[in-house]
């Protein structure tokens, strides 16, 4: 079966699709070059543009928010706190001003010529295929450049564990065989990729932008928040707030790694200026990580997500969309950081 990217947006509009945070950065690649193609085991994608389609913000934002680790002295990992049920530390209404003036103080992480940004994440997704709903796990792992964050290389086990949505799904995803089929992983090395051809072009003869950022021209946007904020509506012309919110979820997700510490705080700022912002009680625990959880909803959005942030240091740990729901997704950024080479150099 073979579906075109339209379709399976249709599919999100509809409430079947996955709306994981890394399924978004594909689907927008795939909507824009047309390359989505689903096979009888898998979601298979040719080739991932991991940035913000602007004509897609409205319909996906609520989706794209996910979780960015920051790097201080070039690498991070969550830390392992497992502690399940144990009360998080008092915050007040100003959790995400407490959350804000933290990273703001962090130490900006240099890049150097010939170094790439790597990431490692851990998803766990809803897909619906033929009206039957099946949960999977998914692995990645990440190059990017980072003049204009364009992958460059890509490893992935997609498919890991399927189970059944609800109680309902079990008999028709057994029957269809959806339960017995192993993962399907896939190596890429798209350094000379046509994709990545015409994207270093483009940012030689456009320049950078909030799609193809460089850590020069995201160190030069304006950090206090009510001009960030203006900054982000001008660029997005005639913009919503929910299609801005996307815009601040892109850039926490996919390119936080050159966000530079005063920059990512001033995100955070503009959040509550965009809906709803309210911090979730207790420790949230995802994909064997445990976080504080913030609860956004935008303005014109129905649907919430969950920004969360590592105790103490307030770093991006993880995502969470549709919380408590039947179709709840996590994404968990398990490493990230500034290396020196691709695999096999």
């Amino acid at each position: 079966m073979t579906k075109n990217g339209m379709e399976l947006l249709a599919e999100l509009r509809s409430g079947e699709g996955d709306a994981s945070p890394d399924t978004m950065d594909r689907m927008r690649h795939a909507v824009l070059n047309g390359t989505v193609y689903a096979d009888a085991r898998k979601l298979s994608f040719t080739r991932r543009r991991p940035v913000l389609a602007g004509s897609l913000a409205t319909v996906l934002a609520a989706g794209l928010i996910a979780g960015a680790v920051a790097v201080t002295g070039g690498s991070h990992s969550p830390s392992q706190d497992n502690r399940p049920g144990a009360a998080a530390p008092a915050v007040q209404v100003t959790g995400i001003q407490l959350a804000a003036a933290t990273v703001a103080k962090g130490t900006p992480v240099a890049v150097q010529p010939g170094q790439y940004v790597y990431r490692k994440s851990l998803g766990n997704n809803a897909f619906t295929t033929s009206g039957v709903s099946v949960r999977v796990e998914n692995r990645y792992e990440m190059w990017f450049e980072p003049q204009g964050m364009i992958l460059v290389w890509d490893k992935r086990t997609e498919g890991i564990n399927p189970t059944p949505l609800t109680p309902a799904d079990a008999g028709p995803a057994e029957a269809a065989g959806l339960l017995s089929r192993p993962p399907g992983s896939s190596t890429q090395d798209l350094r000379n990729d046509e994709w990545t051809v015409q994207e270093r072009q483009a940012l030689a003869t456009q320049g950078p932008s909030l799609e193809r950022p460089t850590p020069e021209f995201l160190a030069g946007l304006p950090v206090n928040p009510d001009e960030l904020l203006a900054f982000l509506r001008q660029q997005r012309a005639g913009s919503s707030d929910i299609a801005v919110f996307g815009t601040v979820g892109a850039l926490l997700h996919t390119h936080d790694e050159i966000v530079p510490p005063q920059l990512r705080g001033a995100l955070y700022l503009v959040l509550p200026k965009l809906g709803t912002v309210t911090q979730v009680e207790g420790y949230t625990q995802v994909g064997g990580r445990t976080g504080i959880a913030f609860r956004v909803t935008p303005n014109g959005g129905k649907d919430p997500s969950d920004l969360i942030l590592e105790p103490g240091t307030y770093r991006y740990i993880g995502s969470r969309n549709n919380p408590g729901q039947t179709k709840e997704t996590w994404t968990v950024v398990t490493e990230s950081k500034i290396v020196n080479g691709l695999p096999g150099q």
